[in-house]
């Protein structure tokens, strides 16, 4: 009778989960994990020192599985290293990132699995590459979508190595019209009410165009972006000469196409053409301290697929051998 009282109360709770969460997955991981809990238990593997071997061997392996999964699908911590988060974030701070905010990202190859990726490496030797790619990115449902002003840790699109984690303010969404004038962000048509640790300086034209797009004809500085809509799945756009001139890097880098762009003829996968179609969601970051920051203004859009997750509560910090008391479960706003 206590067993069937377990698993009608694990029933009922995964019940409960389905109703508020609807996250198919999770419950399909709980339900694996109540149905090991019980065969364990059960009276099958005391019988017998055989028997009572295979679930020392089932058990551990369970729990090593466990310790995975919890790093892969559900919270990760890591250190801030430098000041382009203040005052939201401190150097020597430890956060805890929430993967199921906006659902975890499969692993796309061993590297990306904690504990395997180290048994990975010794087998594959010096010759393995921890940016090979061997599965194809998904992404499972989370709890909500990216909004405006949540604070995201994410792989750097473009500097390589999926584990060159960043962390910047989420400013703009996919489909949205960013512009930074005098070093306030407007998204669509307002201002955003925000209040970044440095006070915004004009800078003067980028001469040397690393300002993104880092095209010659567009004169962009770090504080004054002209309007330009931040892609979105399904977005098209006809390929002109100014369109080019903002998106063109976006489409090399990111998109899965061989784009060529040269004496202003667009050639997609050898072809020759006139629109193009957006097959990824993108978003802009911008670090709090603006002025000490490498964000979206130096490399552009951020893709989907390099997101990792939520950045919700500060640990503790502890920096040159001090901890700061004021920092200890910090909630990240």
């Amino acid at each position: 009778m206590k067993k069937k009282a377990r698993l009608s109360l694990i029933l009922a709770i995964m019940l409960i989960m389905l109703a508020f969460t609807k996250l198919l997955w999770l419950l399909a991981g709980f339900a694996i994990l109540a149905v090991s809990y019980l065969a364990l238990t059960s009276g099958i593997f005391n019988r017998g020192k055989t028997r009572r071997r295979i679930r020392s061997a089932v058990m551990v392996v369970l729990i090593f599985s466990i310790a995975i999964a919890f790093r892969v699908f559900f919270i990760e911590i890591y250190a801030i290293p430098s000041s382009s988060m203040e005052n939201t974030l401190l150097p020597g701070d430890k956060i805890l990132v929430n993967k199921l905010a906006y659902g975890p990202k499969l692993p796309v190859s061993p590297a990306d699995i904690p504990w395997i990726n180290l048994g990975w490496y010794i087998l594959g030797g010096q010759h393995t590459n921890p940016d090979s790619i061997y599965w194809k990115y998904y992404r499972l449902k989370g709890f909500s979508e990216i909004m405006h002003g949540d604070v995201v840790v994410f792989s750097h699109p473009l500097w390589g190595e999926r584990n060159n984690y960043f962390i910047k303010r989420c400013m703009a969404l996919p489909g949205d019209t960013l512009q930074i004038i005098n070093g306030k962000v407007k998204i669509n048509a307002d201002f955003l009410d925000e209040q970044p640790t440095i006070k915004m300086v004009p800078v003067v034209y980028d001469s040397t165009h690393t300002v993104y797009p880092y095209h010659p004809n567009i004169r962009w500085s770090l504080n004054d972006y002209d309007p330009i809509v931040v892609p979105y799945k399904g977005m098209q756009i006809r390929l002109n000469k100014e369109a080019l001139q903002l998106y063109y890097n976006v489409i090399k880098d990111h998109e899965p196409v061989h784009a060529n762009w040269k004496n202003e003829v667009f050639r997609n996968n050898e072809k020759t053409a006139g629109f193009y179609t957006f097959q990824n969601n993108y978003f802009f970051m911008l670090g709090d301290n603006r002025n000490n920051s490498n964000d979206s203004r130096y490399w552009g859009f951020l893709p989907e697929k390099d997101i990792n997750g939520k950045a919700t509560v500060v640990l503790f910090n502890f920096l040159d051998g001090k901890f700061m008391t004021n920092r200890f479960f910090k909630r990240i706003k």
